[in-house]
């Protein structure tokens, strides 16, 4: 019996994703990376003063991404999107792509299911898509003022309050309107009207003005960076790779190293590593490793990212001894900065148990996997995938070791999680039954000859 690979992932630092093999009995464990975007943006509070729409107006952005208005009356208001608001446009969405895709095929059947697997992402992490996206519309709003003189004022005015509900479509509008001029804001229009459909889930459109904007503005390594990341994202592969490779050149002419230039580096090195080009993506990620130490110090949480991308790159070509210490030290990182409850903890052991259980140490590996299971649900909550990814990773680990009373429950539980999220037919859920009904089958010849 065969049983797919699951892709699971978790927001921002993404979680390694464990994929169970049942094949004749015999349990294998393979491990897969979902790349790791590192966009060049930073967390860190921004402050803008605008007059937003009438009088004076401050607006300013905090740490977590939330715009808040202070008015002329000295009066404070929240703006934005609430996570209210977030969670029912994100439902509404993922009703639209499930409709559509009971008509799609093909290449537009594949672009749905990724759209609509970012919007049940976003959905398991509201609070952090909710800053994200209130900080992006920030940044519009900030474009749009820069496009003072290539649209009505009137416009513009109109596009900002919309933004400051949340609604991007007029932003959208007055953006495309200027792609269509031409001049040189072309190129900023079409990027900032692609990152804003990209944040809406819709990837045709944000793809298509990506396009303009990276040959209107080829220099430009944050336009290729995101460009490169969505097309790797709906598997225009050769895309991806020539605009991360132009990035690259660019920070390599102009001899510029910093995070931002270890982050292309890093993006390009997932791209050839998913598509087993190892040769090309290990020095990638030794140098990017060696600019992120330098440039953000060595025990940096993204330090600990490019480590446990390498120890990746080493464990899929079974090369566990080049492997464990980088995980584990991207362990020790993580809980060093992070602390010892952060779930990027939890995937770091996860990733470590899942190399001891390649080895056959299931030892090593169960009080990892409990450990991870237990930072994960506290810090996730008991209904979120990756608890779920980790329940079906130790209900295997169980089978190996003849616990099944012990595997079926955790596997049965993994299951109902991935119900209650994805959709029937996702291949998470199909592959996490298949793992279950397997174990279930294989209990009952025990049970008959005790």
């Amino acid at each position: 019996m065969s049983v797919p690979a699951p892709r699971l992932s978790r927001f921002s630092r993404k979680r390694i994703v464990a994929a169970i093999s049942l094949v004749s009995g015999v349990v294998t464990l393979a491990l897969a990376v979902p790349a790791v975007i590192d966009w060049f943006d930073n967390n860190t509070a921004k402050t803008a003063s605008a007059n937003v729409i009438s009088g004076a107006v401050t607006q300013t952005v905090t740490d977590g991404g939330s715009a808040i208005i202070t008015q002329g009356d000295n009066t404070t208001v929240q703006v934005g999107l609430t996570i209210e608001q977030l969670r029912t446009e994100l439902q509404a969405y993922t009703s639209e792509i499930q409709t559509a895709k009971k008509s799609a095929k093909g290449v537009q059947l594949r672009l749905l299911e990724t759209q609509l697997a970012e919007a049940q992402r976003q959905l398991d992490n509201l609070d952090k898509t909710l800053a994200d996206r209130n900080k992006q519309l920030q940044e519009a709003s900030q474009a749009l003022a820069k496009l003072k003189g290539k649209l009505p004022e009137a416009v513009i005015q109109t596009a900002r309050a919309a933004l400051l509900k949340g609604d991007t479509r007029k932003a959208e509008q007055a953006f495309d309107s200027v792609v269509e001029q031409q001049g040189a804001s072309v190129a900023l229009a079409a990027y900032e009207s692609a990152r804003l459909a990209e944040s809406r889930i819709d990837y045709s459109k944000a793809i298509e003005n990506y396009r303009v904007a990276v040959v209107l503005a080829p220099e430009n390594t944050d336009y290729l960076n995101r460009a490169g990341m969505l097309a790797n994202s709906i598997a225009s592969y050769s895309e991806a790779r020539q605009w991360l490779e132009s990035a690259r050149r660019q920070f390599e002419t102009q001899g510029i190293e910093g995070d931002t230039y270890a982050a292309v580096l890093n993006n390009l090195a997932e791209l050839y590593r998913a598509q087993g080009d190892y040769a090309k993506a290990e020095p990638l990620y030794l140098r990017d490793l060696e600019i992120t130490e330098k440039a953000l110090g060595d025990s940096h949480p993204s330090v600990a990212t490019t480590l446990n991308n390498l120890a990746e790159l080493y464990r899929t070509q079974g090369d566990y001894a080049k492997a464990e210490p980088l995980y584990t030290r991207s362990l020790r990182i993580r809980e060093s900065a992070l602390g010892n409850e952060h779930p990027d903890v939890g995937q770091s052991l996860n990733n470590l148990a899942g190399l001891y259980y390649s080895q056959g140490d299931y030892a090593k590996a169960e009080p990892l996997y409990l450990r991870d299971l237990e930072i994960t649900e506290k810090a996730l909550g008991d209904s979120h995938p990756s608890v779920a990814t980790t329940l079906n990773n130790l209900g295997v680990l169980y089978y190996r070791l003849k616990k099944l009373d012990q595997a079926l429950p955790l596997m049965n539980r993994a299951v109902h999680i991935l119900e209650g999220k994805f959709p029937k037919g996702h291949p998470d859920l199909d592959t996490y039954r298949a793992n279950y009904q397997f174990v279930l089958q294989a209990q009952k010849p025990l049970a008959q000859t005790e």
